[in-house]
């Protein structure tokens, strides 16, 4: 509600918050919420959000299991349902599961169209999963590393290694802006977990 009334209306609450200029990771939920609020109010842009990423979840499962088995239809929806009423969905981690859905979907549609190869889609997966979640960064990063070693197409891994860059250049960014200049009193290892930061009145 906040990122959305200033980025989206102009509020600045006073300056009680302010817009950094850095954009940290596990903020993709806070950018979702804030597009949703300026349609629904802030209770079923909740529900809406959680509706959907379960719903995001169940498919990249699925997706993954078809592509990456020969199980029956049958236990493949079963696995899956199993996988996605998982701890960290009931507790709402919702940046890491985020990044679990986007990975999973992200796998299958690079390995179906052939673009392990494509710098382009690898390096703006990797951006996305950052905008997630660190293990979702983790996760694409082993896999498609376990995938070219095990095709033995070690010049593709010159390529993956270049599609982290922008990424790691967006971390850098975050690491190096991320303290507040505005009050000594503040700890400079002030969690950011949004965009948004406290500021003093």
């Amino acid at each position: 509600k906040v990122f959305a009334g200033i980025v989206f209306q102009g509020d600045d609450f006073s300056g009680y918050f302010i817009l950094q200029p850095y954009i940290p990771p596990n903020v993709i939920s806070t950018f979702i919420f804030a597009l949703f609020t300026l349609i629904f109010s802030a209770l079923f842009s909740a529900k809406l959000y959680i509706f959907l990423l379960a719903i995001t979840l169940n498919s990249g499962c699925v997706r993954y299991l078809r592509y990456h088995s020969t199980l029956s239809e049958t236990s493949i929806c079963v696995i899956a349902f199993i996988l996605t009423c998982n701890l960290h969905f009931v507790s709402a981690y919702l940046n890491f599961m985020t990044g679990v859905a986007f990975v999973l979907h992200a796998i299958v549609t690079i390995r179906q169209h052939d673009w392990e190869t494509n710098i382009f889609a690898l390096a703006a997966s990797f951006v996305i999963a950052y905008l997630c979640h660190f293990f979702a960064i983790f996760t694409f990063g082993f896999y498609f590393l376990i995938y070219y070693l095990y095709e033995k197409r070690y010049l593709d891994l010159t390529r993956f290694a270049l599609s982290i860059v922008p990424t790691f250049i967006l971390f850098a960014h975050y690491l190096t802006n991320k303290t507040l200049p505005f009050d000594n009193r503040i700890p400079s290892d002030l969690p950011l977990w949004a965009v948004l930061t406290w500021s003093p009145l």
